[in-house]
Formats: C-alpha cells, sequence, structure tokens
C-alpha cells in the first residue's frame, strides 16, 4: 500500500471506529414504532368487499382481540380502526393493556397530548411514527402515525374512507388507507409503543389462518 493511500485509509478508519464506538443505540420504542409503521403498511390498499366492514383480514383483527364479529342488529360487522391498531401492536411483538375495540379507549394513556386547531408545536415535536392518533368525526376513530410533519401527519388507518389519501386504490370503499391529515384535525396522539412485550408466533398462525381465505383480488 502506498503511504499515501494509507493515511487515506487510516483517516476514514479512524472515523469509522469512532462513529461506530459513539453511535447511541436505537431505543425500544423508536423499534417498536418502526416495526408497527412496517405491519401497518402491509395491509394498505385491504378494502371491504360490500361496505360491511367485510374482509378476511379485517376478521383476523376483531379475532386477534377476542372479538367474534358477530353482526350486530344493522347487518355491519364490527367497526374494525382500533382492532387493527391492536393488531399492528401485537404483531410488533407488544401487547397494549387494554380493550381495543373502542377507538376512544386508546386515548386513556399517560403520554396523551391534545392536538386540534390549538395543538402547541412543542407537543406536535413529540409525536413519534408509531403512535396512536386520534381523532372525532360522525364517531371516534383511531390509526397509526407513519410520519410526522409542522402542518399534518401522515398516517395508517383502518374502517376509513379514500378521502385524503395517498396512493391508488383499486375502490372507493372504505379499507386501510394511508392519508393525510392536518394536525387540526386530530384530537390527540398516544404512545403505546412501551407495552407489555408478547409473543408473535401465535399472533402470525392466526393472521395466516384468516389471509388463507383471500384470492387474487383480495388486494
Amino acid at each position: 500500500m502506498r503511504p499515501q493511500s494509507a493515511k487515506v485509509f487510516g483517516v476514514f478508519g479512524f472515523i469509522l471506529i469512532t462513529s461506530l464506538l459513539t453511535a447511541q443505540p436505537v431505543s425500544r420504542s423508536i423499534r417498536i414504532g418502526n416495526r408497527i409503521v412496517i405491519e401497518a403498511s402491509r395491509d394498505v390498499g385491504y378494502q371491504e368487499k360490500t361496505w360491511r366492514n367485510d374482509h378476511p383480514i379485517f376478521d383476523y383483527y376483531r379475532a386477534l382481540a377476542k372479538n367474534k364479529g358477530v353482526y350486530s342488529s344493522r347487518g355491519w360487522q364490527d367497526a374494525y380502526c382500533g382492532f387493527a391498531v391492536y393488531a399492528w401492536h401485537r404483531q410488533s411483538g407488544v401487547s397494549p393493556n387494554l380493550s381495543p375495540g373502542r377507538a376512544i379507549n386508546w386515548s386513556v394513556h399517560p403520554s396523551k397530548i391534545l392536538l386540534g386547531p390549538f395543538a402547541k408545536t412543542a407537543d406536535i415535536a413529540k409525536i413519534q411514527p408509531g403512535w396512536v392518533i386520534g381523532f372525532k368525526f360522525e364517531s371516534n376513530h383511531v390509526g397509526i402515525v407513519e410520519q410526522v410533519y409542522p402542518l399534518y401527519c401522515q398516517t395508517i388507518e383502518a374502517n376509513t374512507s379514500t378521502s385524503n389519501s395517498i396512493g391508488h386504490y383499486k375502490t372507493k370503499n372504505d379499507g386501510v388507507i394511508r392519508k393525510i391529515r392536518p394536525h387540526r384535525v386530530a384530537r390527540w396522539a398516544t404512545d403505546w409503543r412501551n407495552s407489555p412485550t408478547s409473543d408473535t408466533l401465535p399472533v402470525q398462525a392466526l393472521r395466516r389462518k384468516y389471509a388463507a381465505k383471500l384470492t387474487a383480488s383480495s388486494k
């Protein structure tokens, strides 16, 4: 090796070693949050077949939370936005301690911050990918934060329409949709990433059972 090359190699080697030694480990919260986003992303594009909350993956969400998906008096299966958020957490290796079927239950957490038209910049800065974000339209609704920006969040939500969506969807039916949500329309955000650890193997086995019902045209 030429002296000059050895010198350059030595400098870069020193920088690399220093970077490795000083690099901060990624926290559990960040790892789990990133995983939640990945799990939610894989379901983007699944849509209801008949506008009646019906799809094998949505049945899986409800089954995972030990909800039987029994039809109500309206003939609809239970709303699944909260069940989807729960499933994405469980698939990421954590088990939030709550009844996930009611969207408002996700707001009961010490990390809760208020959003809406008067949201504080300092509070918005606390939100990270994998947080649960809540809305109140006709009723309560929840989704997962994918990315945070000064004026809005990019979210992944289940049991929602394609309005304000990102990407192309085969139909206009509700489903798992990637969206842009201004902070002014949100109500709160909470961090469930540090929930107790849980085994993902039975979760994946249950998902495969329901996924087997899918056809090539389901997505």
